[in-house]
């Protein structure tokens, strides 16, 4: 799997204004970081913070919610 490339995306999209969009995402990474190795992880680490930091303070409540977990 390219995780990498995967990564990338998902970030990419984080970007984007679409609230919708951003709420499905923070339900994915919280999905990939409860199943992909730690290694990967690791390598993306900075971006997946400051997603996570992004999410926590984000006016959506299910986003906020799947960012805490």
């Amino acid at each position: 799997m390219h995780y990498t490339q995967t990564c990338t995306y998902v970030m990419s999209v984080l970007r984007d204004d679409n609230c919708v969009m951003y709420r499905q995402c923070c339900e994915f990474i919280d999905l990939l970081l409860q199943t992909w190795p730690t290694a990967v992880l690791e390598r993306q680490n900075s971006a997946l913070y400051e997603v996570i930091k992004k999410g926590i303070s984000d006016a959506d409540p299910d986003a906020r919610l799947n960012s805490r977990r």
